[in-house]
């Protein structure tokens, strides 16, 4: 049935079981386009690991929190991240879950893209330049 209503879906998680995760804050090294490189570092940072969720610091435009499995952070690979980017990584603390829902969202939506991407509250399948180019003609 092409061109018919698109059905919505609504998916629910459950929330796992905070005691067996971590949170660490990755610090960067001030610079002049400070904002830029910590969206950079944080996607590239979740595109790498797949083991680990990630987003901008919502209080800082330096920092980066990043929300993994305690097993996962003892095997070394974030702080060896930390350390060939410069990183000022702090100790491991126990994961709130607001910071694990922010973690979590950002993660997807950077894992999403350029197939989906953000338009403020929506998700948009395809290109938004593409979706531009439709509502200009």
């Amino acid at each position: 049935m092409s061109g018919g209503v698109q059905q919505q879906q609504l998916y629910f998680l459950g929330l796992p079981d905070l005691k067996k995760l971590c949170c660490v804050t990755m610090a960067l090294p001030e610079d002049q386009e400070l904002r830029s490189r910590q969206i950079k570092t944080c996607r590239e940072l979740i595109l790498l690991y797949s083991d680990i969720v990630a987003s901008p610091a919502l209080d800082s435009l330096s920092e980066i929190t990043v929300v993994m499995a305690m097993s996962y952070f003892q095997k070394g690979i974030v702080q060896m991240f930390a350390q060939r980017r410069s990183l000022q990584l702090s100790s491991s603390q126990c994961v709130f879950p607001g910071v694990l829902q922010y973690c979590v969202s950002f993660s997807l939506i950077t894992r999403l893209a350029p197939s989906w991407n953000k338009a403020g509250l929506y998700l948009i399948a395809g290109s938004i330049y593409k979706c531009y180019r439709h509502w200009q003609s």
